[in-house]
């Protein structure tokens, strides 16, 4: 796709890998609408961009109608949607015997009703349209378990069901499903995880191991841009996740030699 004065809607984009996005898509001549809950941040990260094809939309994805009136917004401001990034995604660190109620289904319902409130209120716009792309951004963890993760690597498995599936069924219609898996991502991401507790101080740490959300971003624009099925950040995490599906008792292993 060329993204010249293509609409981008991204969510989940006030800060991190969601902002920078944004700036990206914009760099390449898209008209940008960024969405997310933190109404104040969001804005500024708007005015960051200044670009007069901008337009920030506050809205919380779990709930149905944010989307719908984000969806409206878009259209009754240009016309159609080219292109959704579902960016916006929440983390869950505990382990699986410390999971609470109230956290896992917050952490379903902007992971995976999120994604899938926003498809299925663009995808008539973009049949009507002529076709388009949907991105999901899912994570590298789907591909190998790790302890503390089974509750966010859950909804994000959950995410990748819906994409498989939301790429056959809508091939015929010439809208493309996209799935990236960012890594461990240097943002505010672990800031706002739900669980943490005793955790936090450790994963908190890591976020400065981490790649750069531009890094991530780029690699969101060459998925809409070269529209494979999936996208990794590099070829090793490629190798990895084959690798841990091909001989999982080996990934286990591993995985429990480095947390130790």
């Amino acid at each position: 796709m060329d993204l010249l004065g293509k609409v981008v809607i991204i969510t989940g984009a006030s800060t991190g890998i969601g902002a920078a996005a944004a700036e990206a898509f914009a760099e390449k001549g898209a008209n940008v609408v960024l969405s997310s809950r933190n109404e104040d941040v969001l804005n500024q990260t708007a005015q960051r961009i200044v670009k007069k094809t901008t337009l920030a939309v506050p809205a919380d994805v779990s709930r149905r109608e944010d989307v719908a009136r984000l969806v409206t917004a878009t259209v009754n401001r240009f016309g159609t949607i080219d292109v959704l990034i579902n960016n916006a995604g929440l983390g869950l660190v505990a382990e699986i015997e410390q999971i609470c109620d109230k956290d896992v289904e917050t952490v379903f319902a902007v992971n995976v009703l999120g994604p899938l409130y926003c498809l299925q209120q663009v995808v008539p716009v973009m049949r009507s349209g002529g076709g388009g792309i949907i991105v999901n951004v899912s994570s590298k963890i789907t591909s190998i378990a790790t302890t503390g993760s089974g509750g966010y690597r859950a909804s994000k498995c959950a995410l990748n069901a819906l994409s498989d599936a939301a790429r056959l069924e809508l091939r015929e219609s010439n809208i493309r499903v996209v799935t990236v898996l960012p890594g461990l991502t240097s943002t505010d991401f672990f800031a706002h995880c739900c669980g943490l507790r005793e955790k936090k101080g450790t994963v908190v740490a890591e976020r400065k191991r981490g790649r750069s959300p531009q890094f991530v971003a780029s690699r969101i624009v060459h998925a809409v841009e070269r529209e494979p099925r999936v996208v990794y950040m590099n070829p090793l995490s490629m190798i990895t996740a084959l690798i841990s599906q091909v001989f999982p008792a080996v990934a286990e292993r591993l995985v429990m030699a480095k947390s130790r």
